[in-house]
């Protein structure tokens, strides 16, 4: 018997109701505006934004997609969430550490921007309320290199400051963002936990950042009164050369190196300890006189014996003002002529 007509309409229904079932539960596409975090440290400043990600598909933009003159939620959806860990400063104002929406009123030759404290989301210009802005700056868009997709990167990052860049079709625009690293960092110093390791990081700060060479002598000079430790030597070197006072500095890293020869665990780098003598030597204008030997350390630290294995190095974090890049690097002084290289410390 031959199947009716409306027969074979429901069984064709059924199949076709089946895979497309199938296909469509296994097919996931790529969304239109995809969406985009950026997270970056700048000193101990974190900061962090969550945007979307339109193209341009050939459209015209600056006075098109995006009218001058009119408040811009920087996309093409929500506004621009940015998040900072740590009070920042934009323009001449200070942002309490927290969350904001990033906002724009782009022209032909100014942009507006502005970061809002609204508590409720701002999903598009009629939603914004410019009294709740906490900062607003004037910042001119530069040409750059032609971006399909919406993009913020960062640059010119210090410890101190960085620039918030805004880049899409042929134009970005740089936000200056300034943070509290020093501030933060002495504070930090103000609330030592009284550890030898505590105070030499604080000298060290003081040495290669504030140039401060009284205030970094005062805190070495705390921490070699809790350990007779050659890192504290050479850096009260360092920042006797930073005085100019570079007869002195030769003979702390003279001391320095004697005391890392018992102990025995920087002999890699006693090179460049030689090298910092030899140069505080010359400008010093002094000959090196056979030194004192150091006191005898007690057992328990003394050199270890052959086949024992090498004193670990600290595993203490770096100071904050550190970059990564730089951990194992020795306190430096200024130099004029000739230039003084850099020794290489290893971090106790």
């Amino acid at each position: 018997m031959r199947a009716s007509p409306r027969c074979h309409t429901f069984m064709l229904a059924t199949v076709l109701s089946s895979v497309s079932g199938v296909a469509f539960a296994q097919v996931e596409l790529p969304r239109a505006v995809p969406a985009a975090k950026l997270t970056q440290q700048v000193g101990l400043t974190e900061v962090a934004l969550d945007y979307e990600c339109p193209a341009v598909k050939g459209r015209k933009i600056w006075g098109g997609v995006v009218p001058f003159g009119d408040v811009w939620t920087i996309g093409s959806g929500p506004a621009t969430r940015i998040k900072f860990s740590k009070d920042v400063t934009v323009g001449d104002r200070v942002v309490p550490a927290g969350s904001y929406w990033l906002l724009a009123i782009p022209t032909k030759t100014t942009w507006t921007v502005m970061i809002n404290k609204s508590p409720d989301a701002i999903a598009a210009a009629r939603d914004y309320k410019p009294e709740l802005d906490v900062a607003r700056i004037k910042v001119s868009p530069k040409p750059t290199t032609r971006r399909e997709r919406l993009l913020f990167t960062f640059s010119e990052i210090t410890d101190d400051r960085a620039s918030l860049d805004l880049e899409w079709d042929t134009l970005r625009v740089s936000i200056p963002l300034q943070v509290n690293t020093t501030q933060q960092v002495l504070a930090s110093i103000n609330g030592l936990d009284g550890t030898w390791r505590s105070f030499a990081n604080a000298a060290r700060y003081m040495l290669e950042t504030k140039k401060d060479y009284d205030a970094g002598l005062k805190y070495i000079d705390q921490a070699l009164s809790l350990k007779d430790d050659w890192y504290c030597m050479w850096i009260k070197g360092a920042l006797l050369a930073g005085k100019g006072d570079f007869g002195s500095a030769r003979d702390w890293a003279v001391k320095a190196r004697e005391r890392e020869q018992q102990v025995g665990n920087g002999a890699a780098l006693e090179a460049d300890l030689n090298k910092a003598i030899a140069e505080w030597t010359r400008r010093s204008g002094r000959p090196l006189k056979e030194s004192q030997p150091l006191a005898k350390l007690p057992d328990d630290v003394a050199k270890p014996s052959a086949g024992a294995e090498p004193a670990p190095t600290s595993t203490s974090a770096p100071p904050p003002f550190q970059a990564a890049s730089d951990r194992q690097a020795a306190p430096t002084v200024p130099s004029d002529d000739p230039p003084i290289r850099r020794a290489r410390l290893r971090r106790r």
